[in-house]
């Protein structure tokens, strides 16, 4: 061994326990607002995908906070729902101005680089999560969610949260499906102090 051993030690990703499949009660102890074309880091992604339009994501990081348990998930919430190449109507596949790339309905925009259509009602869906998530933080209604994502990191706030894996691009990804605030039940049991 080497008398400077640390001087010589180069750093590796460290292992990170992933929370199980199933429920959890976890606290978040990261968020950061990304765009679908970056690394959690913030450094961009090593592939980009043929469309030029990044998605706003938030990507956050729980842990589990419950006694005797360990493991955590980093998650991203996108902001955006866009729309499938196999939902245009017939009359906007006659158009012939989309394009089907990645699944996604694609359209060239004014600069001629093809974007995603975007949905309303998946973006809609996209907004339910991102409130339910923020319900779940007790962050409450009016308030900017990355305020309210700060307030709960500092607070060490618990909510539950369902992992599921779902499959995603030929590969196992596990995934947080359900948020739900963390409720500590008062029994009244009768008795007067």
């Amino acid at each position: 061994m080497s008398k400077d051993y640390f001087g010589e030690y180069v750093v590796e990703k460290p292992e990170f326990t992933k929370l199980p499949e199933g429920d959890s009660t976890v606290r978040i102890i990261r968020a950061e607002a990304l765009t679908s074309f970056q690394k959690y880091d913030g450094s961009p992604k090593d592939e980009l995908p043929e469309w030029k339009d990044s998605g706003p994501q938030l990507a956050i990081t729980v842990v589990a906070s419950e006694e005797g348990k360990n493991g955590g998930l980093t998650h991203r919430f996108n902001a955006l729902g866009y729309k499938r190449y196999d939902e245009l109507s017939a009359k906007e596949l006659e158009s012939g101005k989309y394009e089907n790339i990645g699944g996604y309905a694609c359209v060239a925009n004014k600069s001629g680089d093809m974007t995603r259509m975007i949905d309303t009602d998946r973006t809609q869906s996209c907004k339910n999560i991102l409130n339910q998530f923020a319900a779940a933080a007790q962050i409450p209604v009016g308030e900017t969610l990355m305020e309210g994502v700060a307030k709960a990191i500092a607070n060490k706030t618990n909510m539950r949260v369902t992992v599921t894996n779902k499959q995603f691009e030929g590969e196992d990804q596990l995934r947080l499906t359900r948020f739900r605030a963390e409720v500590t039940a008062t029994v009244d049991d009768g008795f007067e102090e």
